[in-house]
Protein backbone atom coordinates (compact mmCIF):
# COMPACT_ATOMS: atom_id res chain seq x y z
CA UNK A 1 0.00 0.00 0.00
CA UNK A 2 3.03 2.41 1.27
CA UNK A 3 4.54 1.69 -2.40
CA UNK A 4 1.14 2.72 -4.44
CA UNK A 5 0.69 5.73 -2.47
CA UNK A 6 4.72 6.68 -3.10
CA UNK A 7 3.53 6.10 -6.82
CA UNK A 8 0.30 8.15 -6.32
CA UNK A 9 2.58 10.93 -5.09
CA UNK A 10 5.04 10.40 -8.02
CA UNK A 11 2.59 10.90 -10.15
CA UNK A 12 0.87 13.82 -8.45
CA UNK A 13 4.34 15.96 -7.73
CA UNK A 14 5.07 19.26 -9.28
CA UNK A 15 7.71 21.59 -9.44
CA UNK A 16 7.38 24.31 -6.81
CA UNK A 17 8.82 27.81 -8.04
CA UNK A 18 11.69 28.67 -5.79
CA UNK A 19 11.35 32.37 -3.87
CA UNK A 20 13.00 33.62 -0.95
CA UNK A 21 10.51 32.25 1.41
CA UNK A 22 11.46 28.76 0.67
CA UNK A 23 14.94 29.02 2.08
CA UNK A 24 14.46 32.09 4.29
CA UNK A 25 15.91 30.95 7.99
CA UNK A 26 13.17 31.57 11.09
CA UNK A 27 13.46 30.72 14.21
CA UNK A 28 11.91 33.67 16.48
CA UNK A 29 7.93 33.54 17.17
CA UNK A 30 5.94 35.74 16.37
CA UNK A 31 3.26 38.12 18.07
CA UNK A 32 -0.21 39.29 17.49
CA UNK A 33 0.11 42.76 19.26
CA UNK A 34 -2.61 44.19 21.19
CA UNK A 35 -2.82 47.47 23.31
CA UNK A 36 -4.81 48.17 26.32
CA UNK A 37 -7.50 50.46 26.37
CA UNK A 38 -7.12 54.16 27.19
CA UNK A 39 -10.74 55.24 28.60
CA UNK A 40 -12.06 53.17 30.36
CA UNK A 41 -14.72 53.81 32.91
CA UNK A 42 -16.18 51.76 36.19
CA UNK A 43 -18.94 52.08 38.32
CA UNK A 44 -22.50 51.26 38.11
CA UNK A 45 -23.36 54.61 36.24
CA UNK A 46 -19.80 54.79 33.99
CA UNK A 47 -20.37 51.10 33.29
CA UNK A 48 -23.56 51.80 32.10
CA UNK A 49 -22.89 54.59 30.27
CA UNK A 50 -20.07 53.08 28.78
CA UNK A 51 -22.05 49.90 27.64
CA UNK A 52 -24.39 52.53 25.82
CA UNK A 53 -21.46 54.29 24.03
CA UNK A 54 -20.24 50.66 23.21
CA UNK A 55 -23.71 49.67 21.81
CA UNK A 56 -23.87 52.93 19.77
CA UNK A 57 -19.97 52.25 18.41
CA UNK A 58 -21.13 49.36 17.42
CA UNK A 59 -18.61 47.51 19.66
CA UNK A 60 -21.13 44.50 19.75
CA UNK A 61 -22.01 44.36 16.37
CA UNK A 62 -21.50 40.84 14.41
CA UNK A 63 -18.33 42.38 12.89
CA UNK A 64 -17.09 44.04 15.82
CA UNK A 65 -17.12 40.81 17.98
CA UNK A 66 -16.16 38.72 15.05
CA UNK A 67 -12.41 41.05 14.81
CA UNK A 68 -12.14 40.44 18.87
CA UNK A 69 -12.40 36.71 18.33
CA UNK A 70 -10.79 36.46 15.75
CA UNK A 71 -7.25 37.12 17.87
CA UNK A 72 -7.95 34.13 20.02
CA UNK A 73 -8.84 31.92 16.80
CA UNK A 74 -6.08 32.66 15.34
CA UNK A 75 -3.62 32.29 18.07
CA UNK A 76 -4.91 28.88 18.74
CA UNK A 77 -4.37 28.12 14.97
CA UNK A 78 -0.83 29.60 15.79
CA UNK A 79 0.48 27.86 18.58
CA UNK A 80 -0.97 24.65 17.42
CA UNK A 81 1.03 24.87 14.26
CA UNK A 82 4.35 26.23 15.56
CA UNK A 83 4.64 23.43 17.78
CA UNK A 84 8.71 23.11 18.33
CA UNK A 85 8.38 18.75 18.27
CA UNK A 86 6.57 18.88 14.59
CA UNK A 87 9.27 20.04 12.19
CA UNK A 88 11.69 17.57 13.66
CA UNK A 89 9.41 15.34 13.93
CA UNK A 90 8.11 15.47 10.50
CA UNK A 91 11.83 15.63 9.29
CA UNK A 92 11.31 19.21 8.12
CA UNK A 93 13.66 22.60 8.19
CA UNK A 94 13.70 25.44 10.44
CA UNK A 95 12.88 27.79 8.42
CA UNK A 96 10.22 30.56 6.93
CA UNK A 97 8.37 28.33 4.43
CA UNK A 98 7.99 24.99 6.55
CA UNK A 99 6.75 27.04 9.41
CA UNK A 100 4.46 28.94 7.25
CA UNK A 101 3.09 25.94 5.90
CA UNK A 102 2.30 24.44 9.02
CA UNK A 103 0.34 27.67 10.18
CA UNK A 104 -1.35 27.83 7.28
CA UNK A 105 -2.27 24.20 7.41
CA UNK A 106 -3.97 24.57 11.04
CA UNK A 107 -5.63 28.25 9.59
CA UNK A 108 -7.30 26.14 6.94
CA UNK A 109 -8.69 23.74 9.10
CA UNK A 110 -10.63 26.16 11.40
CA UNK A 111 -11.18 27.78 8.05
CA UNK A 112 -12.59 24.44 6.83
CA UNK A 113 -14.76 24.46 10.34
CA UNK A 114 -16.19 27.80 9.95
CA UNK A 115 -17.82 26.57 6.91
CA UNK A 116 -20.47 25.07 8.83
CA UNK A 117 -21.85 27.91 10.80
CA UNK A 118 -23.03 30.22 8.42
CA UNK A 119 -23.12 34.39 8.42
CA UNK A 120 -21.29 34.24 11.92
CA UNK A 121 -18.78 31.48 10.48
CA UNK A 122 -18.54 33.56 7.16
CA UNK A 123 -17.24 37.01 9.27
CA UNK A 124 -14.73 35.22 11.22
CA UNK A 125 -13.24 33.33 8.27
CA UNK A 126 -12.70 36.77 6.57
CA UNK A 127 -11.39 37.76 10.24
CA UNK A 128 -9.15 35.02 11.06
CA UNK A 129 -7.19 35.81 7.68
CA UNK A 130 -7.17 39.25 8.27
CA UNK A 131 -4.92 38.12 11.67
CA UNK A 132 -3.08 35.68 9.71
CA UNK A 133 -1.40 38.35 6.81
CA UNK A 134 -0.69 40.52 9.90
CA UNK A 135 1.23 37.74 11.39
CA UNK A 136 2.60 37.05 8.33
CA UNK A 137 3.74 40.14 7.15
CA UNK A 138 5.33 40.88 10.59
CA UNK A 139 7.24 37.39 10.40
CA UNK A 140 8.69 38.59 6.59
CA UNK A 141 9.87 41.95 8.21
CA UNK A 142 11.42 40.03 11.12
CA UNK A 143 13.49 38.05 7.83
CA UNK A 144 15.26 41.32 7.46
CA UNK A 145 13.73 42.00 3.42
CA UNK A 146 13.71 45.99 2.76
CA UNK A 147 10.67 47.25 3.88
CA UNK A 148 9.53 47.80 -0.05
CA UNK A 149 9.39 44.50 -0.50
CA UNK A 150 7.43 43.59 2.22
CA UNK A 151 3.98 43.56 0.26
CA UNK A 152 5.39 41.96 -2.90
CA UNK A 153 6.77 39.25 -0.64
CA UNK A 154 3.07 39.14 1.63
CA UNK A 155 1.21 38.83 -2.14
CA UNK A 156 3.95 36.21 -2.96
CA UNK A 157 3.18 34.34 0.33
CA UNK A 158 -0.98 34.68 0.39
CA UNK A 159 -0.78 33.17 -2.91
CA UNK A 160 0.58 30.17 -2.13
CA UNK A 161 -1.42 29.57 1.19
CA UNK A 162 -4.97 30.04 -0.64
CA UNK A 163 -3.25 27.75 -3.55
CA UNK A 164 -2.68 25.21 -0.61
CA UNK A 165 -6.04 25.75 1.11
CA UNK A 166 -7.65 24.54 -2.22
CA UNK A 167 -5.53 22.07 -2.70
CA UNK A 168 -6.38 20.57 0.97
CA UNK A 169 -9.70 20.75 0.15
CA UNK A 170 -9.42 18.84 -2.69
CA UNK A 171 -7.86 15.81 -1.65
CA UNK A 172 -10.24 16.13 1.72
CA UNK A 173 -12.96 15.88 -0.89
CA UNK A 174 -11.12 13.19 -2.58
CA UNK A 175 -8.84 10.29 -1.30
CA UNK A 176 -6.26 10.18 1.18
CA UNK A 177 -3.63 9.87 -1.48
CA UNK A 178 -5.40 13.24 -3.31
CA UNK A 179 -4.51 14.73 0.53
CA UNK A 180 -1.15 13.15 0.40
CA UNK A 181 -0.29 14.72 -2.95
CA UNK A 182 -1.67 17.94 -1.71
CA UNK A 183 0.47 17.58 1.68
CA UNK A 184 4.06 16.57 0.06
CA UNK A 185 3.48 20.09 -2.92
CA UNK A 186 2.43 22.62 -0.23
CA UNK A 187 4.48 21.05 2.47
CA UNK A 188 7.24 18.63 1.59
CA UNK A 189 9.41 20.02 -0.67
CA UNK A 190 12.24 17.12 -1.58
CA UNK A 191 11.82 14.28 -3.69
CA UNK A 192 10.02 11.23 -1.80
CA UNK A 193 12.96 9.14 -2.82
CA UNK A 194 16.27 11.34 -1.31
CA UNK A 195 14.92 11.58 2.46
CA UNK A 196 14.18 8.55 4.37
CA UNK A 197 11.38 8.93 6.35
CA UNK A 198 9.35 11.53 4.21
CA UNK A 199 6.95 9.30 2.55
CA UNK A 200 5.89 8.13 6.20
CA UNK A 201 5.67 11.56 7.81
CA UNK A 202 3.70 12.90 4.52
CA UNK A 203 0.56 10.24 5.28
CA UNK A 204 0.87 10.81 8.93
CA UNK A 205 -0.07 14.26 8.41
CA UNK A 206 -2.64 13.36 5.78
CA UNK A 207 -3.91 10.56 9.23
CA UNK A 208 -3.65 13.76 11.22
CA UNK A 209 -5.80 16.29 9.05
CA UNK A 210 -8.69 13.62 8.67
CA UNK A 211 -8.46 13.09 12.19
CA UNK A 212 -8.63 16.52 13.43
CA UNK A 213 -11.36 17.97 10.91
CA UNK A 214 -13.31 14.93 12.43
CA UNK A 215 -12.42 16.26 16.00
CA UNK A 216 -12.99 20.29 15.32
CA UNK A 217 -16.17 18.56 13.73
CA UNK A 218 -17.79 17.27 17.62
CA UNK A 219 -17.33 20.87 19.25
CA UNK A 220 -19.76 23.46 19.16
CA UNK A 221 -20.29 26.69 17.35
CA UNK A 222 -20.22 28.64 20.15
CA UNK A 223 -16.93 27.49 21.25
CA UNK A 224 -15.46 27.93 17.66
CA UNK A 225 -16.40 31.40 17.40
CA UNK A 226 -14.76 32.60 20.43
CA UNK A 227 -11.56 30.54 19.88
CA UNK A 228 -12.39 28.10 22.52
CA UNK A 229 -10.57 25.22 20.65
CA UNK A 230 -10.00 21.73 21.46
CA UNK A 231 -6.72 19.95 19.26
CA UNK A 232 -6.30 16.53 18.77
CA UNK A 233 -2.66 15.33 19.00
CA UNK A 234 -0.29 16.62 16.75
CA UNK A 235 2.35 14.76 14.55
CA UNK A 236 4.76 13.57 17.16
CA UNK A 237 2.95 15.15 20.19
CA UNK A 238 0.17 15.33 22.51
CA UNK A 239 -3.44 16.24 23.27
CA UNK A 240 -3.94 19.72 22.78
CA UNK A 241 -6.51 21.29 25.53
CA UNK A 242 -8.75 24.04 24.96
CA UNK A 243 -6.78 27.07 23.73
CA UNK A 244 -8.65 29.56 25.66
CA UNK A 245 -6.63 32.06 27.57
CA UNK A 246 -6.61 31.54 31.35
CA UNK A 247 -7.08 34.45 33.82
CA UNK A 248 -3.64 34.73 34.78
CA UNK A 249 -2.94 36.44 30.99
CA UNK A 250 -5.45 39.37 32.06
CA UNK A 251 -3.98 42.31 33.27
CA UNK A 252 -5.01 44.74 35.64
CA UNK A 253 -5.10 48.26 35.09
CA UNK A 254 -6.29 52.03 36.11
CA UNK A 255 -8.60 54.05 33.98
CA UNK A 256 -8.43 57.85 34.17
CA UNK A 257 -10.58 58.18 36.81
CA UNK A 258 -8.70 55.76 39.43
CA UNK A 259 -11.00 52.33 38.60
CA UNK A 260 -9.33 48.61 38.00
CA UNK A 261 -9.85 47.32 34.93
CA UNK A 262 -8.48 44.24 33.40
CA UNK A 263 -7.29 43.44 29.24
CA UNK A 264 -5.90 40.93 27.43
CA UNK A 265 -2.98 41.53 25.66
CA UNK A 266 -3.49 39.29 22.66
CA UNK A 267 -7.19 39.26 22.06
CA UNK A 268 -7.49 43.07 23.37
CA UNK A 269 -10.80 42.13 24.54
CA UNK A 270 -11.36 44.27 28.09
CA UNK A 271 -13.37 43.56 31.07
CA UNK A 272 -14.01 44.73 34.75
CA UNK A 273 -13.80 41.54 35.89
CA UNK A 274 -11.17 38.53 35.23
Amino acid sequence: MIKQAASSLRHLRRQRPQHFLSTASFSQSSNVPGAPPTNATSGSIGSKWDDMLRRFAGYYGEESTAIRHSHTVFRSCHEVGTQEHMLPHLILEDNFFHKHALINLHVWMIHNRLRCIGAEGKVTQEQLYDRFWEDTTERIRILGVPELTVNKHLKETQTFSFGAAMAYDQGLNTSKDELAGAIYRNIFQSPVEERNGLEQSIFEVADYIQDQVAHLAKQSDDDVLIGKISWSSTPGGKKIKDSTYKSEEWKEAISDTGDVYYWNPRTRETRWKK
